[in-house]
């Protein structure tokens, strides 16, 4: 795991191969392969493979995996989606499959 930033990846225990960057992004999130960069981005995300760019980005979701997520806000209340590809502010704020 590679974390930089304040709190980045600060509970994650079980992922692995996994980049934090930014305040809090990752913070419990215990999925493989995952790219969170961006001030709590990807926060609650316990998927893997997931590639997360922007503040609070996918930030409440679950366990939704290989999800491409690109803005501020966007994706942020993924519970259980995986394949999905957000562009934008706020993009996709909600899907469960």
């Amino acid at each position: 795991m590679t974390a930089v930033g304040g709190y980045a990846g600060n509970t994650s225990t079980y992922g692995i191969r996994g980049t934090y960057i930014g305040y809090r992004s990752g913070f419990t999130s215990n999925g493989n392969y995952n790219t969170y960069v961006g001030w709590s981005s990807g926060v609650l995300n316990t998927g893997s493979s997931n590639a997360v760019v922007g503040d609070n980005a996918m930030s409440s979701s679950g366990a939704g995996s290989a999800n491409a997520i690109f803005g501020q806000a966007a994706g942020a209340n993924i519970t259980s989606g995986s394949y999905n590809v957000a562009i934008g502010a706020s993009a996709l704020p909600s899907v469960t499959s």
